[in-house]
């Protein structure tokens, strides 16, 4: 009898383990009650739950070469480097003109010179300068006139022996006439007269020459003159072109798939080709909200700081965009996130000098960097160096377990 037992043993081992390759439906004994449950599958366990714990002693730790990094520390993105070409603000271009005929007598400017708002540019013999002195000078007479016959109006009215409705109608000629004057005084200032031309026709006085002046509608830098001593104007060509400020655009190309990632504010360094060691520094002012179909571009326009006028329109060169990521910020180096049971995941350093396998759920890599979705806490410190040896270590201890 005792002699039989092994022999029982083992074929009672034999049976439990054909049971166990059949499956439960292949033996009906039930299992033990306290059968602990299976854990769940690593690839259905979410951002932010620790799959594993790993800890090592100074010298594997050493040999690793792990470096830890706050996970607050890192905030800076992706670059995106685009061509650009700079082009100058439409706001700070003066494109000065003349609206009336007649000849070029005197060229008060030249290219490149600046000038502050108001400077004469250019003289002009025109007969409507003629005209309208003299329609200037029979508005002064008649309002004079109308003005004496209103002061007189007022002194009959005062003396209790004129009519109220005379007094009334001398004064409303008087007003209509004034405002007569006002208009050609005007008139003769959008002619490029001044205040002390103006004040030597008022007292009776005459202007010899009596030339049209052509003003400067603001200050900056003459770019262009296209018009010469002598020539005969038309009326309403464009004669000269200033450069009103240093307010300098770069327009930039952005591929549709990046525009999510720019927003107007966001700091650009903007580098020529003219200038390589003068980088120059802007924000983004305006996306345009139409996609190019062929390209799959949208124009961004960058306002650059330009104080000395180094940057000159029609330039090229690089515009470098910080890129954002997602809500926080937050971008992986692609060393850090190693891969772990289906998906990815980082090493986060423990105070107690242990590091826990965290899964994470980050976004494409771009530029060596891989934007956080979720799974890590500022307060973390992650492993971004060493983070291959440690999951190779980690591989290694599960397979010496029993």
């Amino acid at each position: 009898m005792n002699l039989m037992w092994p022999t029982r043993n083992i074929f009672l081992r034999a049976l439990w383990a054909l049971c166990a390759l059949l499956g439960s439906g292949g033996c009906q004994e039930p299992l033990p009650s306290r059968q602990p449950v299976p854990p769940l599958p690593i690839t259905q366990r979410g951002p932010g739950t620790v799959l594993q714990t790993l800890a090592l002693n100074d010298a594997p730790l050493e040999a690793a070469g792990v470096r830890c990094t706050p996970v607050s520390s890192l905030q800076a993105g992706p670059k995106l480097q685009l061509a650009t070409s700079l082009i100058t603000s439409p706001s700070a271009i003066a494109q000065v003109g003349v609206p009336w005929p007649g000849r070029v007598v005197g060229v008060e400017v030249d290219i490149g010179q600046q000038v502050r708002a108001g400077q004469p540019l250019l003289r002009i013999d025109t007969p409507q300068m003629h005209r309208l002195v003299q329609d200037y000078t029979v508005a002064r007479a008649q309002s004079r006139r109308a003005q004496d016959a209103f002061e007189r109006q007022q002194k009959l009215a005062e003396a209790g022996v004129g009519a109220p409705q005379d007094l009334m109608a001398a004064q409303a000629s008087a007003q209509a006439l004034a405002a007569a004057l006002a208009e050609a005084q005007e008139h003769l200032r959008y002619m490029g007269l001044t205040d002390n031309e103006i004040n030597v026709l008022r007292a009776g006085g005459s202007l010899d020459p009596l030339y049209s002046t052509l003003r400067s509608p603001a200050s900056g830098q003459v770019e262009t003159i296209e018009v010469a001593m002598g020539q005969m104007l038309q009326g309403g060509e464009t004669l000269m072109r200033i450069l009103a400020s240093q307010a300098v655009w770069a327009m930039v190309h952005m591929p549709e798939r990046d525009l999510g990632q720019v927003r107007v504010g966001m700091p650009v360094v903007v580098t020529t080709v003219g200038y390589p060691d003068q980088p120059r520094g802007g924000t983004v002012s305006a996306i345009s909200d139409l996609i190019d179909p062929n390209s799959r571009t949208a124009e961004v326009r960058v306002a650059l700081h330009n104080p000395d006028g180094v940057l000159k329109p029609g330039m090229s060169g690089t515009a470098t965009f910080q890129l954002s990521g997602g809500d926080n910020d937050l971008f992986l180096p692609i060393a850090a996130v190693q891969p772990l049971g289906g998906g990815p995941m980082a090493f986060v350093c423990k105070k107690d000098g242990s590091f826990a396998a965290v899964r994470v759920a980050v976004g494409e890599e771009r530029d060596g960097l891989r934007p956080l979705i979720a799974g890590l806490k500022h307060t973390d410190a992650i492993v971004t160096e060493g983070a291959f040896n440690l999951r190779a270590q980690l591989m290694r201890q599960q397979l010496e377990e029993p």
